[in-house]
């Protein structure tokens, strides 16, 4: 658990003064409602700025049940502010939560068009994308543990600890990208990483000993005689010693570039 906490402080959100309880969210979801059926504009927006900002402080799981009132309150807030499409997604997202659901006529009128715009949307699942699991504890979408992201309408994410803590919440619209979480997998994965570099450390240590080898091979053929029986010796030495300086130079920045990935993948692997 302190591993987890100290991965959510490296990753969290502004900090809440306070933690927001469902009940409360609910509470103001019904305020909006109210003030919707009254055609009251200004607290039906106060309403849900209350909810906007106080999901990402709901330190307890959302069920599917909340979610759903949630999207449909956020679809009439933009149906209202002439969003055809954000309406049309929040509305999917509630009705393929909860299917039989149909607006009450007290709170939309019966010859409104939410109505038939609410009825056309399909309840069966949508696309969706597969997302990494928590390292520890589980995730949410719209109150349904899982790690299948819809993609078609906006979702209530959460990420819940073993303790059934909520870690994270927050309100994904469609192209939005993943909240911030801690992933398992990791050390897998940076293991996995690692292999490559033992890999490309091995060899470039292989190449570092061989030319480190032939700088060696050519200093001995310096001190023995080879040069001496060349047509001009001085510059058969000269030629010689260039030859061992590269050498020499090439085996100790490959042996530098062998060190550096062997370091990198040792602290990769056991990381």
């Amino acid at each position: 658990m302190i591993g987890l906490m100290l991965a959510l402080s490296a990753i969290a959100a502004e900090p809440c003064v306070d933690d927001v309880a469902t009940s409360e969210v609910a509470a103001q979801l019904e305020e909006a409602a109210l003030a919707y059926q009254a055609m009251d504009v200004a607290a039906f927006h106060d309403a849900l700025d209350n909810v906007d900002s106080n999901l990402g402080c709901v330190r307890e799981p959302l069920d599917a049940g909340l979610a759903a009132r949630t999207h449909r309150m956020f679809g009439l807030r933009a149906y209202a502010n002439r969003d055809r499409e954000a309406a049309m997604q929040a509305f999917a997202a509630a009705r393929n939560l909860e299917p039989k659901y149909t607006f009450p006529e007290a709170l939309v009128p019966p010859n409104n068009e939410i109505h038939t715009i609410y009825q056309a949307l399909a309840t069966e699942d949508g696309h969706s994308e597969e997302v990494a699991p928590a390292r520890e504890g589980r995730l949410l979408f719209d109150g349904r543990a899982g790690i299948h992201r819809p993609l078609d309408w906006p979702t209530l994410f959460q990420w819940v600890a073993d303790d059934d803590v909520v870690l994270r919440t927050e309100h994904v619209a469609p192209g939005e990208a993943m909240p911030q979480y801690a992933i398992s997998g990791g050390r897998e994965k940076r293991r996995a990483a690692a292999r490559p570099l033992f890999i490309v450390g091995g060899v470039a240590t292989g190449t570092a000993i061989g030319l480190y080898g032939g700088a060696a091979a050519t200093e001995a053929r310096l001190m023995g005689d080879s040069a001496d029986t060349a047509t001009d010796p001085g510059a058969e030495i000269a030629k010689m010693r260039k030859n061992a300086n590269a050498l020499y130079g090439s085996s100790v920045a490959v042996g530098g570039a062998a060190m550096a990935a062997a370091t990198s993948g040792l602290l990769l692997f056991v990381w």
